[in-house]
């Protein structure tokens, strides 16, 4: 109470100094500072004042060295995103500051908290006092559509929770006939494609295809069937949604660096949808119809829904059917490859199978290969990081006082985060082997509660969950039934990528030189697209005269892709100009990223000088800190050996 009264005072005398101030009677050279020192006095005030009425106390806070604006954070999330250790680095400073603690970046507090009291308290107990914050809503809205069902709130999501709810209350999942087909496609695509196999690629396709026949009746068919209009369309959609979790991360500032690419992909990505659901209206006979009254699509066009919002929901769908499945399959091959214990296990429990494919009923009574599905979803949850903005002043029940256990006060408006990934690792929960992947944990009396949500919890759990399990499940058991062995192509620890989900690192940066001024970003996307999917790039343009500086840095997804373009490209003739390819050091990419970012930040901030010389330092920085070469990332090719195809 002492406390607070005095930056009552002091606050009344500020003002009192600026109201004399303003008349002359008093000189205004010091009014800066006074003004400076009547808002601290606020803020405080203000806070004290909420600790005494709501009985809580203040939280950690991130060591900034600029307290101003929080850029010091924001550069060092930068160079995480760049460098693939986002996840790690919050894991570290769960640690080393404290489970839960507040960050400023570009001028907005955020709260990271790693207590599953807190996410049970947003999720589900005080869910009425929580939404998905304006970030979130804008990210998803730019790449899927204004309607979707991730950036919904209130009465709006309530409507859309249901309409696509009912698509999962229907017995098909139990139904194994559907996904047969597209495992069969896969086990397919991978005998021809060799004893090297990138299965997070075949993975990614398998999920479209399983989840649109399931949900729409109708597939996307990529596995076998691919065309240039789907390829374009899984290339389109990855690329808005990374682009659109960029521009999230960018903030305010992210209107300075126009995205051409990114409306293009938007606008392709919307295109497909449309198309899709044309002809699925017109192809709705499959093996479901006579179990089916009615098709998803069908239901909402035929309820008055507007096309838009059917095509909205329709992608939401795809993506969260096809990410789920693809994430964490990818992430628990490359698991497997490593681990033959675990894989020999799996297999003596399918030796009651007896070589026939399983029904519903045996994939639930696989206890071991649900035990390592359930371990996978813990060490590599499909959400790894998630978000949710106060719409009221509230109150979490921990992070608080020096030790974070008492409650915490949270103004109206404030974005709170949490990682699944830190969360499912909690070692008083886990044990001193959290970070190992042990299916065994689970054999006994755990019960993690809250400190376990792979899909998330409450009253937006995901309503997929249990066709992401059936379709996963059966997945890995029909690929053991039909190879041998798998086995790892590289002894290299395993990296992720994170964006609006997360994915296996394997890429490899290119660096092409000698350009004409004239070529732009299409020009290289169209010419080195053709050698393998282009995860980034990055074309320096000189401001001044809004051409390029003459040099382009292109990743590609897989090593052997960039390798091709290198060997067909280099010195070759584009647009009249000798080109100069090879492969580059990764920190040349991140560099010509900050680069980029300290180039906005000078157009957004103007009374900011930066000299060339912070320039210099950072991108110094960043190549420092990078572990090697891009050569050295780990691959996501998994060698599989036939038995009988």
């Amino acid at each position: 109470m002492l406390t607070e009264a005095a930056h009552l005072v002091a606050l009344a005398l500020s003002g009192a100094y600026t109201i004399l101030a303003f008349y002359a009677v008093l000189p205004r050279w010091p009014l800066p500072l006074i003004l400076g020192l009547g808002l601290w006095c606020y803020r405080q005030q203000y806070w004290l004042r909420n600790d005494r009425i709501h009985n809580t106390l203040p939280a950690k806070s991130y060591p900034h060295t600029d307290v101003l604006l929080g850029m010091d954070w924001f550069f060092t999330m930068l160079h995480a995103l760049k460098t693939h250790a986002v996840l790690e680095m919050w894991n570290e400073m769960f640690t080393s500051i404290g489970q839960t603690f507040w960050n400023q970046s570009i001028g907005q507090w955020v709260l990271l908290t790693n207590e599953p009291e807190n996410v049970k308290a947003m999720l589900s107990t005080n869910f009425e006092d929580w939404e998905l914050g304006s970030s979130r809503k804008k990210l998803t809205q730019m790449a899927i559509g204004e309607e979707n069902l991730f950036a919904l709130n209130g009465d709006e999501w309530k409507r859309a929770r249901h309409d696509v709810k009912g698509i999962f209350r229907r017995g098909e999942i139990r139904d194994l006939q559907g996904v047969e087909g597209h495992v069969e496609n896969l086990l397919t695509r991978v005998a021809m494609e060799g004893d090297k196999v990138d299965m997070q690629k075949l993975m990614y396709l398998f999920g479209m295809d399983a989840s649109t026949e399931f949900m729409f009746g109708y597939s996307t068919d990529t596995l076998l069937h691919s065309t240039a209009s789907t390829d374009e369309f899984a290339r389109s959609l990855d690329y808005s949604l990374e682009a659109a979790a960029f521009r999230a991360r960018l903030g305010s500032i992210a209107f300075l660096k126009p995205d051409p690419q990114f409306d293009e992909a938007v606008k392709t990505t919307r295109a497909f949808a449309d198309d899709f659901i044309n002809r699925a209206m017109l192809n709705r006979h499959s093996h479901y119809e006579v179990e089916k009254d009615q098709m998803f699509l069908q239901d909402l066009l035929e309820n008055g829904k507007s096309r838009s919002y059917a095509r909205d929901q329709m992608l939401s769908m795809i993506i969260a059917g096809r990410d789920t499945t693809a994430s964490v399959g990818s992430s628990l091959l490359w698991k497997l490859a490593r681990r033959p214990d675990v894989v020999s296990k799996i297999r003596a429990e399918m030796m009651a199978l007896q070589g026939r494919k399983p029904s519903w009923e045996d994939l639930k009574g696989l206890r071991y290969l649900n035990m390592v599905i359930k371990e996978a979803l813990r060490l590599w949850p499909p959400l790894t990081t998630n978000m949710r903005t106060a719409v009221r002043d509230t109150v979490l029940p921990r992070g608080g006082g020096p030790d974070g256990l008492a409650p915490l006060f949270i103004p109206k408006d404030t974005p709170v985060r949490w990682s699944s990934y830190s969360l499912h690792r909690r070692k008083d929960v886990y044990g001193e082997d959290a970070d190992e992947f042990r299916p065994e944990r689970w054999e006994g009396s755990l019960r993690p509660l809250w400190s376990y949500v792979p899909f998330s919890g409450g009253p937006r759990f995901c309503p997929g969950q249990q066709l992401a399990l059936t379709q996963l499940s059966y997945l890995l058991v029909r690929l053991f039934q039909t190879f041998e062995s798998i086995e790892p192509c590289d002894a290299l620890p395993m990296r992720l990528k994170i964006g609006t989900g997360s994915s296996l690192v394997d890429g490899c940066w290119i660096v092409v030189e000698r350009l004409s001024k004239t070529i732009n970003e299409d020009h290289l996307y169209e010419i080195f697209g053709t050698y393998g999917r282009i995860t980034d790039l990055d074309l320096p343009i000189n401001r001044s005269s809004n051409t390029n500086r003459g040099t382009a840095y292109i990743l590609f997804e897989r090593v052997e892709d960039a390798e091709s373009a290198v060997a067909h490209l280099h010195e070759a003739q584009v647009d009249g100009a000798t080109i100069n390819v090879s492969i580059c050091p990764l920190e040349v990419g991140v560099a010509v990223a900050l680069q980029d970012v300290v180039e906005l930040l000078v157009g957004a901030l103007p009374l900011v000088v930066v000299a060339s010389a912070v320039v210099e330092t950072l991108i110094d920085q960043a190549r420092i800190r990078l572990p090697g070469q891009a050569l050295s990332v780990e691959g996501t090719g998994i060698e599989v050996s036939p038995e009988a195809l």
